[in-house]
């Protein structure tokens, strides 16, 4: 019984020892390297407007990104999806029926047609202002990196569409911000598909290598790992589970991560995340996160006086 129980603990390490070195390898990226020297320039703690700030402008808009810049933020996050012609367009969803007055898949449009619809048609801002039949326009990647030369943008890749990725990469050395753009997707898999199209670029975690950051600095074993992202932008929780803790915010430090938290629309878990030292917050509210960042940042100052 002896023997069996000692084959079986032995076995339990074996499989355990594989998972481990399973996991390190899914949170290095499969090899991946980033781009030396790289780094977030931004002021901290950092605003993010979350489709540049989607409960007060059309999301994902030249609008939006615009009212995000004018309320202080330097940070905009955006999605991106392929027209037909091959023109990397902003717009979160793969159709355009949610946010415009068109429908059907956004791959099915060109670039010409596109830009006949209306993005404007189904917003409506928290004090009911409609912005239907005002010119709002699905924008080009390359019109909004040009727009805002003093901004980092984070570039969500929700297309597997493989003639994005080259695509993308074009934009970026067109309009040079690469220092300026850090892309990625939440799909791993899109995720490598990029960094082998692209492997000088900045990019963020992925779900699952986030996720796998989060399970290894619980288990205490973050040292083992050298991750090949650049951010880690994060929600605040999973389910219940709060994924922004002392621990990990300490973990992403020793690596040289920022902690950038999304999607945060209430004052009062932003002003916790900023007591507990996260880099960033992004939110669909700007407005709400840039007061509360000045009175953060003013109530710091009274200490430091």
């Amino acid at each position: 019984m002896a023997t069996l129980w000692m084959m079986a603990l032995t076995g339990g390490s074996v499989v355990g020892l594989a998972c481990l070195v399973l996991l390190t390898w899914l949170v290095r990226g499969w090899g991946c390297r980033g781009p030396i020297g790289w780094r977030l320039d931004l002021p901290r703690p950092v605003a993010g407007a979350h489709r540049g700030g989607m409960a007060l402008r059309p999301e994902n808009t030249l609008e939006a990104f615009a009212h995000a810049r004018r309320l202080g933020c330097r940070f905009l996050e955006l999605d991106v999806h392929l027209t037909r012609d091959c023109r990397v367009v902003v717009i979160h969803d793969p159709t355009v029926d949610r946010t415009t007055d068109g429908r059907g898949p956004v791959a099915g449009f060109t670039w010409d047609e596109l830009q006949k619809l209306d993005a404007g048609f189904r917003f409506s801002a928290p004090d009911g202002e409609t912005w239907r039949g005002r010119g709002v326009k699905v924008p080009a990647l390359d019109a909004v990196l040009a727009a805002f030369p003093d901004c980092t943008f984070s570039v969500d890749i929700k297309t597997a569409n493989p003639a994005v990725f080259p695509a993308l990469a074009q934009v970026i050395e067109q309009t040079a911000t690469r220092g300026r753009v850090i892309a990625g997707a939440e799909a791993h898999c899109r995720y490598l598909r990029w960094r082998r199209t692209a492997s000088g670029h900045p990019a963020f975690f992925t779900r699952v290598s986030g996720g796998l950051f989060w399970l290894f600095t619980l288990l205490g074993l973050s040292g083992l790992l050298k991750p090949c992202q650049q951010t880690l932008q994060i929600p605040e929780y999973s389910g219940p589970i709060p994924l922004v803790t002392p621990r990990l915010l300490a973990a992403a430090r020793r690596h040289g991560l920022p902690v950038l938290v999304w999607t945060v629309n209430d004052p009062a878990h932003m002003r916790r995340l900023l007591d507990l030292g996260v880099d960033g917050i992004l939110t669909d509210r700007p407005d709400l996160l840039m007061r509360v960042i000045r009175e953060f940042s003013t109530a710091k100052a009274n200490l430091q006086a």
